[in-house]
Order: structure tokens, then C-alpha cells, then sequence
């Protein structure tokens, strides 16, 4: 070979992380790098039966020479992920604002933000530093559980998605080839989330600028919209949409962006104050039973 790229193809790299469990094979950090068990000194290849996924930390032993290529080949063969049943990790989030960017909605508050049958796919809530925690459900349209995401902790199982890729701030799973079941995006803020989310055959299809609400049947679209302590929820059998508000706070606003609006963040924000000052007033103004 004259000349060999110096990052790996995306098939390689795909394959590596598919045969490893999305992890590193000594020890499952879904921060992986892409190791050359036939050193480059000795062979120049991107060949994947002569690689392996490892993190930082591992292959900086390896190339440190702390581990012989037996065990090297011990751990691709039987990867830790793979041994242990599950792939996991932690997105980390730095947002202090609870907002989502879904299709060029934004939805804030914490709460179910997007649910099939009032049970949610996608909700949102605060850590104890008050930073933005994230979870989801994430099933393929045959209604098969791939992924768990608890508070920005994920994890999968069997069966297994097609792909992950991860960075700290970045996560992205493929339900199969060229089927991305949800990409997020927490180096931006708001923290943008793209993909498809199923649930009892319906479906949510977040493009860049665009969120579709079951594309076979209802197909209503939704750009540019704000959503403060609510919610879109479908109904599976008759796959009816709603709006629905928040069940802790008791009421939601959904409001058109004015046109220009400089600060989004801020606007979304002030109604979800509104909500919660109201529903202290109400509870202040409620007198005990005798």
C-alpha cells in the first residue's frame, strides 16, 4: 500500500466497536480509540482482525509495552463488554438551563417531553447542581428495547443496537444501517437531539429543523414552537396527537417564537417561572381540611 489514511475507514471502525461491545475490550470505557495489535512500524494496515478497540488509558500501556500481544489477542477475542453482557456510560451534560432543541422546538422544564400512551420516551430533570439530566426509552419499530438512557447514564443490552458512537458531550445510536435511533448533541446549547423514537408502532422523527409526529399515519409536523412544562403525546391505537401539561406542575404553555427572538433561552424560561410561581401560590392558598 502506498499510502494508508491515517484514521481507520468508517467500516473499520464500525466493526471494531461492534466485535468490542462498544467499549474498550480490557475494560468496557465506551471512550475508545483504535489500536493496532500489528504495529504500524512493522505493517502498514488498517486490517480489523489485526486491531482492536481500547481507551486512552489501555492503549497508552500498550504502547508503553505493558501488555504482551497474547494478551492483547485475549482481549479482542473476548471483549470486557461482551463478557459482561452490556455496553454503558455517562453522557455528560454542563447545561444549567433545562431546554431541548427537538426538530427546532425547544421544550423546557423538567417532565415527559415527548411520550406514547402517557408513558414517556424522552423526559428531562436537574442534578443537584441544577445542570440538565436527560433520559429516554429507545426502541426500534418492532418495538424491541435497545437502549436505556437514566440521567445521562446509558446503557444496552440484548439485543444490541447496530452502532454506538460516543464521545464525553456526544452520543449517537443506530438502530440498524443507516437508521440513527438518536444522535445528542450537549456541546451546544441548547442540547439538540435528533433521530427516531418509537414506542407501540408510532413513531417521532426528529430532523435538524423539523419533528414529525407519526410520518405513516398523522403525520403533523411541528417547527419553531415552544413548549414550557408540556408535552407531545400520541395515542397508539388511534394515534391521536396531544399537548398535554405537565402532571407536577398542572398546567404547560405552548407558544409560537416572536420573530426575531434574540434570546429563546430566556423567553422559554420565563414562562416556566410563571408556571411554578403560580402552582406555589395555589398550593400557599389551599386551607387543611378540619
Amino acid at each position: 500500500m502506498d499510502t494508508l489514511p491515517e484514521k481507520p475507514p468508517s467500516a473499520v471502525r464500525r466493526q471494531l466497536r461492534q466485535q468490542a461491545l462498544f467499549g474498550c475490550c480490557f475494560c468496557g470505557n465506551p471512550i475508545v480509540q483504535f489500536h493496532h495489535i500489528v504495529p504500524l512500524s512493522e505493517l502498514k494496515h488498517h486490517n480489523p482482525e489485526d486491531m482492536m478497540c481500547a481507551c486512552p488509558l489501555c492503549h497508552d500501556k500498550i504502547n508503553a509495552g505493558a501488555m504482551a500481544e497474547s494478551e492483547q489477542r485475549e482481549a479482542k477475542a473476548q471483549p470486557f463488554n461482551l463478557l459482561h453482557g452490556f455496553a454503558e456510560g455517562q453522557l455528560a451534560i454542563n447545561s444549567e438551563q433545562l431546554v431541548v432543541d427537538l426538530g427546532s422546538n425547544w421544550f423546557f422544564g423538567s417532565g415527559a417531553k415527548l411520550a406514547v400512551d402517557d408513558k414517556p420516551l424522552l423526559q428531562l430533570a436537574e442534578d443537584a447542581r441544577g445542570r440538565l439530566q436527560l433520559s429516554a426509552d429507545l426502541y426500534d419499530e418492532n418495538d424491541q428495547l435497545l437502549a436505556l438512557i437514566e440521567r445521562n447514564d446509558w446503557v444496552t443490552g440484548d439485543p444490541t443496537p447496530w452502532d454506538i458512537e460516543f464521545r464525553h458531550n456526544w452520543l449517537r445510536i443506530h438502530a440498524k444501517a443507516y437508521r440513527i435511533s438518536l444522535t445528542i448533541d450537549a456541546k451546544v446549547e441548547p442540547v439538540i437531539l435528533t433521530g427516531r423514537l418509537w414506542r407501540a408502532g408510532r413513531e417521532f422523527l426528529i430532523r435538524r429543523r423539523l419533528l414529525t409526529i407519526d410520518p405513516r399515519g398523522l403525520n403533523n409536523t411541528f417547527q419553531n414552537l415552544g413548549f414550557a412544562y408540556a408535552s407531545l403525546n400520541i395515542t397508539s391505537g388511534s394515534g391521536k396527537a396531544a399537548i398535554l401539561a405537565d402532571q407536577i406542575q398542572g398546567e404547560g404553555k405552548f407558544f409560537n417564537w416572536p420573530v426575531p427572538c434574540p434570546d429563546r433561552i430566556a423567553h422559554g424560561l420565563k414562562f416556566c417561572k410563571e408556571i411554578r410561581a403560580k402552582l406555589r401560590r395555589n398550593k400557599k392558598g389551599k386551607r387543611p381540611v378540619p
